[in-house]
């Protein structure tokens, strides 16, 4: 699988054959075990969600409440959609339902310790997680989901990482 410009793209020998259903806006791929034959695609405005049916993709919805420029997606060992977007920053969503595109959402932000907001990736590390930020590398444990929980009062903050994190301190302004 491939997400492009042109859109979703599957491969079949030496053939790349475009998915029907895709935005022309795909610029990353994810999945998450709590819907294992599902495939997540970061997009311009979204995240359209497609299902593994025999051989094809078929395309079944868009996270409900994700209207952002999605650069990436990861999964955290909870099984929860953790996205980067273009303008609010790190976006956690957490399955709700009986469909993958019903998903509870927090935003982080200021208040979680992410800073100006431009994040550009996200890792786990069992239970850490680095946060790749325009200030420098960020640190945090991971927590379990939090129903009804605001987003100001998250248990997931994070704070600059002392060890390897000073190899990052004042990043050049040029490094995606």
């Amino acid at each position: 699988m491939a997400a492009t410009s042109e859109g979703l793209y599957q491969f079949e020998g030496d053939s790349a054959i475009k998915i029907a259903g895709t935005s022309r806006t795909a610029f990353v791929l994810g999945v998450s075990p709590k819907w294992p034959k599902h495939l997540f695609v970061g997009l311009l405005g979204g995240v359209q969600i497609f299902k593994k049916i025999g051989n094809q993709w078929i395309y079944v919805d868009k996270l409900k409440g994700i209207t952002d420029n999605i650069r990436n997606i990861t999964t955290d060992q909870y099984g929860d959609i953790w996205l980067v977007s273009d303008v609010r920053g790190l976006i956690r969503t957490h399955f709700n339902g009986a469909s993958p595109a019903d998903v509870d959402i927090h935003y982080f932000g200021k208040k979680q310790g992410t800073g100006d907001l431009k994040v550009n990736r996200l890792i786990f590390d069992k239970e850490k997680m680095y946060l790749l930020t325009s200030n420098g590398l960020l640190q945090s444990t991971m927590q379990p989901w939090q129903a009804n929980v605001l987003e100001d009062s998250d248990a997931i903050v994070f704070s600059p990482d002392v060890k390897i994190g000073k190899s990052f301190q004042n990043p050049p302004t040029n490094v995606q």
